[in-house]
C-alpha cells in the first residue's frame, strides 16, 4: 500500500502524529511505502522530510516547484507509488491502527477499484452518518453514494488509476479538486467498496489549514462550481450516474444559499451567489431533476428558479425554528447492556410541530401556510415521508472522534393530536459494552452517546439526554465503566475510568467495612453499593489507612476492586496493621476517594509484643 501525503510548510507536531500514526499501523511494515511530496516549502518542510526518509524504510520524499495546490504532489506522488492501492493522506490528518488492514483485506477480496474506508471527524455530531453504516462489496453497478463523503482518503487500486487515465486536475488554484477526481473515477466504471466496521483515517481538525481562503471569494467559488459541474457532465454520459451527481451538487452546493445561510448572509452577496445558482442551475441541472427531492428542498428549487428570495426566506425561517426534543424515560444497565429509553418529539419554536391533512390528502406543516400560499397548494407536502421517521442512537468517541451508530432503530410516528397530528416516537435500544462496535468491544476511553431523529426528510442529530444526576457504575466482565449524565446534560458513558471511578461508591453512606482475620493478619474489605455487576472483574489500586486519633504515618495496602457474584467489593491484601482507628481513603484509576468510614483494630498479644519491642 502506498500512502501519499503533499506536504506545503507542514507543522512539524502534525507532521510527527501523521508519522507515528504510520508507524502504529498493524500492516507489515515491508506493505507500506510512505511517499512525501512537498509543493515547494519556502520554510524547512523539505529538509524535515529527508530526514524522516532517511531514517525509515520504504520512505521517501521529492520536492517539485510550487503548484499552489495538493493537485500535482498527488499525481507526482502517484507515479512514484508501487503499493497496489493508493491512499492519499493530508499532511495533518492521522491513520488508525487497524483499520487499513483490515480494509485492504475487504477491498483486495472483492476487487475492488476504490475502498471507501471510515473516516472519522473531529468536530461535530454524525459526519458521514449513513456513509459508513455497514460493508458493502461493489454492487453491479456503482452509484454515487458509495463514494460519499467525497473525500480523497479513499483506497484506490493503482492499476485502475493508471489503466483508466484517473488523475486530479492540475490547478494553482481548484476548489473541490477531490469531488471531481472522484467523479472521474465514476465515469471510469470504478467498482467500489465501503469499509464501515472498522474507523481508518482520522480527519483531524487542527483550527488552522493552508487553505483558508477557501470559498471566501464568490466569484472564484461560482466559477469553480461552474467547471465542476460542467466537467461532470462531460465526463459522465446522460443517465441515472449523471443525475445523481448532478442533484447531490445542487441541493449541497445551490439550495443550501436558501437554507438558514440566507438568514446571516451580507444582502449583497445573498443577491450574487442566489444569481449564480440561479443562472448555473438554469444551464446545467433540468427542472425535471426536483422530482428528486424532498418537499423542502422542492420549494427552495422553485424559489431558486424564479428568483423569489423573500419566499425563501420564510420557509428559511421556519426550518430554523425546526427542532426534534428528546426526553430521557430510562437509563439502566442490564447483564452487559446498558439500556436506554428515550421519547423524542417534533417541534416548532419550542411548542410541538402540528400537522393537517387537506380533503385531497396532503398533508401539511402548518407554520408553511404562508409560504404554501405564494408557491402553491401542492407544495410542502409531506404525507409521503411522514411515517417513515426513525429514531437511532449513536456513540462519539472522546479521543479518537469515531462516530458509530449502536443498537437497532426505532421509529417516529404520525400521532392525531387534536384536529392534527404531532410526530413523535419512543424507542428503547440496548448498548452492549462487550459487541458494540461491529461485534467489537468498547475501547478504554468515555464515549458520548447521541441520538439521531429523522422525521420528515430531516435529520436532527444532538447529544442524547440523561436524567438529571444520573451516575450508574458497573463491573462487567473485567472492565469498569461508568454511565452519567454530564454538564451539559447528554449521556456519557465512561469506559476505563477516564473521569469517574467505579471505587468512588466506597464513600457512599450504604457502603460497609469488615476487618477479616488472615493467618495472623488482617484483610479489610469493603462493600461498594449500587454497582450493576456481570461477570468477573478484578482491577488493582490501593487502600489507605489514616490513623485518626495519632501522628503515625498512614499505612498503604494494595487492594483489589472485586466485581462477581452480583456484587463489588474492595478487598486488600492480607497485613499486619498496628492497634487503632483509622479513616479510609481509596486509590484506583489514578483518582483517590476519601471516604467517612473508619476502621478499629483491637490490640492483640502479638501486637503488643511487637510495641514493646520497637518501645526498646
Amino acid at each position: 500500500m502506498s500512502l501519499v501525503v503533499p506536504t506545503y510548510r507542514t507543522n512539524p507536531d502534525h507532521l510527527a502524529m501523521l508519522v507515528e500514526s504510520v508507524d502504529r499501523l498493524t500492516l507489515p511494515a515491508d506493505a507500506v511505502e510512505l511517499i512525501f511530496v512537498d509543493d515547494g516549502s519556502p520554510d524547512d518542510t523539505y529538509d524535515r522530510l529527508l530526514k524522516i526518509a532517511e531514517s525509515r524504510p520504504n520512505t521517501q520524499a521529492r520536492q517539485i516547484p510550487n503548484s499552489g495546490w495538493p493537485c500535482r504532489p498527488r499525481n507526482v506522488g502517484t507515479d512514484l507509488a508501487t503499493g497496489e492501492y493508493v491512499l492519499y493522506l493530508d499532511h495533518d490528518d492521522v491513520l488508525f491502527p487497524d483499520g487499513l488492514e483490515a480494509a485492504y483485506t475487504f477491498g483486495h477480496r472483492h476487487r475492488a477499484d476504490i475502498v471507501n474506508i471510515k473516516e472519522a471527524r473531529s468536530k461535530g455530531w454524525g459526519w458521514g452518518w449513513d456513509a459508513y453504516e455497514r460493508d458493502l462489496a461493489p454492487e453491479p453497478v456503482t452509484r454515487l453514494t458509495s463514494l460519499l463523503p467525497l473525500t480523497p482518503h479513499k483506497l484506490y487500486r493503482r492499476a485502475f488509476l493508471r489503466d483508466q487515465g484517473v488523475r486530479f486536475e492540475e490547478s494553482r488554484r481548484l476548489l473541490w479538486e477531490d469531488i471531481r477526481f472522484n467523479v472521474l473515477a465514476l465515469a471510469r466504471g470504478a467498482r467500489v467498496a465501503v469499509f464501515g466496521s472498522r474507523a481508518c483515517y482520522h480527519w483531524v481538525k487542527h483550527g488552522t489549514s493552508s487553505s483558508t481562503t477557501f470559498g471566501a471569494d464568490p466569484a472564484e467559488k461560482w466559477r469553480n462550481l461552474t467547471d465542476l459541474m460542467r466537467s461532470a457532465c462531460e465526463v459522465l454520459p446522460p443517465g441515472p450516474v449523471r443525475d445523481e451527481v448532478l442533484l447531490h451538487t445542487y441541493k449541497g452546493r445551490f439550495l443550501d444559499r436558501l437554507g438558514v445561510w440566507m438568514l446571516t448572509a451580507r444582502p449583497e452577496r445573498l443577491a450574487f451567489e442566489a444569481e449564480q445558482a440561479r443562472t448555473l442551475a438554469e444551464e446545467l441541472v433540468p427542472e425535471s431533476l426536483d422530482a428528486g427531492l424532498v418537499p423542502v428542498g422542492r420549494a427552495r428549487s422553485r424559489c431558486l428558479r424564479t428568483g423569489d428570495l423573500d419566499t425563501a426566506r420564510r420557509l428559511a425561517l421556519i426550518e430554523r425554528g425546526l427542532s426534534a426534543s428528546a426526553t430521557a424515560v430510562d437509563v439502566s444497565w442490564q447483564e452487559s447492556r446498558l439500556m436506554l429509553t428515550v421519547e423524542s418529539q417534533l417541534r416548532y419554536e419550542g411548542v410541538p410541530l402540528i400537522l393537517t391533512r387537506d380533503p385531497d390528502g396532503r398533508l401539511h406543516r402548518d407554520p408553511d401556510a404562508a409560504v404554501r400560499a405564494v408557491l402553491g397548494q401542492d407544495q410542502l407536502d409531506f404525507a409521503g415521508s411522514a411515517d417513515g421517521g426513525l429514531l437511532q442512537f449513536g456513540l462519539k468517541a472522546r479521543d479518537t472522534r469515531e462516530d458509530w451508530h449502536v443498537g437497532e432503530p426505532g421509529t417516529v410516528e404520525l400521532v392525531p393530536a387534536g384536529d392534527g397530528f404531532v410526530i413523535k416516537g419512543r424507542h428503547t435500544t440496548g448498548i452492549d459494552l462487550g459487541t458494540a462496535l461491529f461485534g467489537r468491544p468498547l475501547g478504554q476511553q468515555p464515549y458520548d452517546l447521541s441520538l439521531s431523529t429523522t422525521a420528515l426528510d430531516r435529520r436532527f442529530h444532538h447529544a442524547a439526554p440523561g436524567p438529571d444526576g444520573l451516575v450508574l457504575p458497573a463491573l462487567i466482565d473485567g472492565t469498569a465503566v461508568i454511565a452519567y449524565t454530564n454538564r451539559s446534560g447528554g449521556l456519557t458513558l465512561d469506559v476505563g475510568e477516564r473521569f469517574r471511578t467505579v471505587a468512588a461508591g466506597a464513600a457512599a453512606p450504604g457502603a460497609t467495612v469488615e476487618l477479616l482475620p488472615s493467618d495472623g493478619r488482617s484483610v479489610l474489605e469493603i462493600a461498594v453499593p449500587g454497582v450493576h455487576v456481570h461477570g468477573s472483574t478484578a482491577l488493582t489500586g490501593t487502600v489507605r489507612l489514616v490513623p485518626a486519633d495519632d501522628d503515625r504515618e498512614p499505612i498503604e495496602l494494595s487492594a483489589t476492586l472485586v466485581g462477581a457474584d452480583g456484587r463489588a467489593l474492595i478487598r486488600t491484601a492480607a497485613a499486619v496493621i498496628d492497634p487503632g482507628t483509622y479513616t479510609i481513603e481509596v486509590r484506583f484509576s489514578g483518582r483517590t476517594t476519601k471516604t467517612d468510614h473508619t476502621v478499629t483494630v483491637q490490640p492483640t498479644l502479638g501486637s503488643r509484643l511487637r510495641r514493646l519491642i520497637r518501645g526498646r
